[in-house]
């Protein structure tokens, strides 16, 4: 098996890196945690660090700027994290589902389903959650999370996906990418 990778490129709101590649296992620490290559978003930030810094994907400043670390990325894990929580919500009697009917997310069409939790247990699982599942791929392309107040707290979306395009080891490195490498 390949060794799990991501990378991503921001082209709104980027979290103080436009661009970031991680693959485990690759550019770990002395105690053998995997970082990611982070092209920072400033001019000034790029000169001072060669154009990249490494980063632990939990460092609280990394988290402090996103809802999951990148190793919790993918449709896999995103997926994993639905279920985890709705068979919690439900092992505890804490949870409701309601069909909201279909909607259209970047051309695709989907099934709108909510997540009502009236008390969450953790922190990080919002009161509703509304989760937007393409019906050709059945992938979730789409998530809202919303707090008590119904204020929306954060939203993901995936467009254009395609699936199984033959990407491999070498498309996972810095200068493909266009970050510069570690220095």
């Amino acid at each position: 098996d390949p060794p799990f990778s991501v990378a991503i490129r921001w082209t709104v709101n980027a979290p103080g890196g436009d661009r970031v590649v991680y693959v485990d296992g690759l550019y770990a620490n002395d105690a053998g945690v995997s970082r990611m290559v982070v092209q920072p978003t400033g001019g000034v930030a790029k000169l001072f660090t060669g154009g990249s810094v490494l980063r632990e994907p939990t460092a609280k400043d990394v988290l402090d700027k996103t809802l999951r670390p990148i190793t919790d990325f993918g449709f896999r894990n995103a997926l994993v994290s639905i279920l985890e929580v709705s068979r919690e919500g439900d092992r505890i009697g804490a949870i409701r589902r309601e069909f909201e009917g279909a909607a259209d997310v970047g051309g695709q069409p989907c099934l709108v389903l909510m997540r009502i939790i009236d008390e969450p247990w953790r922190e990080d699982i919002p009161h509703r959650t509304r989760i937007f599942i393409d019906r050709d791929l059945l992938l979730p392309i789409r998530l809202e999370g919303y707090d008590g107040d119904g204020e929306l707290m954060w939203e993901y979306q995936f467009d254009d996906v395609r699936l199984n395009v033959g990407l491999g080891d070498e498309d996972f490195t810095p200068e493909a990418n266009g970050i510069a490498p570690p220095g």
